[in-house]
């Protein structure tokens, strides 16, 4: 079954589910309240590839997570101005605080007769000297990659992410790379769950 499919026949019921509350998951910030500075992690690097996004990336989940589009590009094609800057938030998803995510995660790949990996919470804004805020979800592509842990890669399989945004958007993002260790997508801005799959 095509995944274009599967999502046109998912989209409506569970976009239904998602809007009855958002739980996507408490996020670096709030979840890892007494993490020092000296203490969090501010790039994040996928087979020698550095992330030059600057950021908080607590997930561990997954082998490490960066963005393939420059910095310059996303302040660029997403309007900022002097002061601003691009700026990320990534940790690992905890299914059970973000309940409807991990229920829409399942069904899908249920449906796509596929495992469920893990999943991270990720929010691409920007900071300035007033704190972080988001970037709009309408924007130019952002590309970002993720190191597949080795207790879920496996040869011979199709990995693709499931991205849930806040309000019950559904989207499954094909592996855009050849690499069996890494999982490389297209994405915007926002905030969104985005879950490592295979079939």
């Amino acid at each position: 079954m095509k995944i274009n499919i599967t999502k046109k026949i998912l989209l409506s019921s569970l976009s239904a589910a998602l809007l009855l509350t958002s739980s996507m998951g408490v996020l670096a910030s709030e979840e890892n309240a007494n993490v020092t500075l000296a203490q969090t992690q501010m790039t994040s690097t996928v087979e020698e590839i550095k992330s030059d996004l600057p950021g908080v990336y607590l997930a561990t989940g997954v082998n490490g997570i960066v963005n393939l589009t420059d910095s310059t590009s996303i302040a660029q094609s997403y309007g900022l101005v002097s002061g601003e800057k691009p700026y990320a938030k990534i940790s690992d998803m905890d299914g059970r605080k973000s309940y409807l995510a991990q229920l829409c995660i399942d069904n899908i790949a249920q449906t796509l007769n596929a495992a469920v990996g893990p999943a991270i919470d990720v929010e691409i804004g920007k900071m300035t000297s007033e704190g972080f805020s988001l970037l709009p979800e309408e924007g130019a592509p952002i590309t970002l990659r993720a190191g597949i842990p080795k207790s879920f890669a496996q040869e011979g399989k199709t990995f693709a992410v499931v991205a849930i945004r806040p309000g019950g958007a559904v989207s499954v993002l094909n592996d855009m790379d050849n690499n069996p260790d890494t999982i490389t997508f297209d994405t915007t801005a926002g905030k969104a769950v985005y879950a490592l799959i295979k079939y």
